[in-house]
């Protein structure tokens, strides 16, 4: 194959195939799946000046399947590409995680699902009776009944308002079908919110018909790991988040940026398997925490820095070793 991806130094170097453990040369790393969390590991590692290749991107192929044994990847156009590390990082639905387990899993529906869509604050703003839900940029609000829960913040540089409005399962209508992108029902949503005040009902009545999004939420029993050999998990393909401070999002980008913290330019391919149980322990150690109160849990995630956290995992693991 005579595919190729440019490398930080100017030359091309093959996509198929290791590279030898040298110090000074940039690992050849392959990224599955190009949501937040595979970009974000992307910038991460090429600003470390390794090669990177988001390969359902680079070969216009999908991925079929990994072998961890070789660091390799297996595409549906029957390609076979190699590399010093694999990232998973194709979502709740990975291909890889099975692999990477040794076992077969799967989500699970947690019993909500969420309607989303967007309204132009310009709307919102015109009306009286919502005018008083933009009156502050950048404000982020949350409304709870008996059973549904809204929340709703501003986007698109202060132009868009972002709206998740969450349900049980069995008052949306969802089909099994857990796409993020299933068309909803506008009638179904008014339906549900008809008990809540005025105001609100009037924000929802301006969701666009045609756009309304319904989204069933999925949970994932705790991983016992994220890596085998030189292929890690990352985002929801190892930790399944629920929309909440938009933590899945969040998570995954700090995955990406732990990874650039513990495999600096210079790592050995022979390091890697090390390193990536080193990310595990950094990334177990964040959430292991005490039960929080909401502000104490909103601060500790906000502060949080996960390349800082990765970084010291590394040092403390090396001084070890040294002592």
């Amino acid at each position: 194959m005579n595919s190729t991806t440019p490398s930080t130094n100017g030359s091309e170097s093959q996509l198929n195939g290791h590279h030898s453990s040298s110090p000074s040369r940039p690992l050849k790393i392959l990224i599955a799946g190009a949501g937040i969390g595979g970009l974000f590991a992307a910038i991460s590692r090429t600003s470390a000046g390794h090669s990177m290749a988001t390969v359902e991107i680079t070969l216009q192929s999908r991925i079929k399947g990994v072998d961890c044994d070789r660091t390799g990847l297996i595409l549906e156009n029957g390609e076979y590409v190699q590399g010093d590390l694999v990232i998973s990082a194709d979502g709740v639905h990975s291909v890889i995680r099975n692999s990477v387990l040794g076992y077969k899993t799967s989500p699970k529906p947690f019993g909500t699902s969420a309607f989303r869509f967007l309204i132009p604050i310009s709307e919102v703003k015109a009306d009286p009776k919502t005018a008083h839900f933009v009156e502050k940029p950048g404000e982020l609000a949350m409304v709870y009944g008996e059973e549904g829960r809204l929340v709703l913040y501003p986007c698109r540089n202060n132009t868009e308002l972002n709206f998740v409005a969450m349900i049980p399962d069995y008052e949306s209508g969802a089909e099994n079908n857990t796409g993020w992108n299933q068309a909803g029902s506008k009638a179904v949503l008014l339906r549900l919110f008809d008990g809540f005040s005025d105001d609100i009902k009037a924000l929802l009545e301006k969701a666009p018909e045609d756009t309304v999004k319904l989204w069933k939420l999925l949970d994932h029993d705790a991983l016992p790991t994220w890596s085998r050999g030189s292929v890690v998990l990352i985002g929801d393909a190892a930790h399944q988040f629920l929309p909440h401070q938009g933590q899945g999002g969040a998570q995954a980008m700090e995955d990406g940026a732990a990874l650039g913290a513990l495999l600096p330019l210079g790592t050995l391919s022979s390091e890697i398997p090390s390193r990536l149980k080193l990310y595990f322990r950094a990334g177990i150690e964040h959430v292991k925490r005490e039960i929080m109160d909401p502000l104490q849990f909103t601060d500790y995630n906000f502060r949080h820095d996960a390349f800082e956290h990765a970084a010291e995992t590394l040092r403390n693991e090396v001084n070890t070793a040294r002592a």
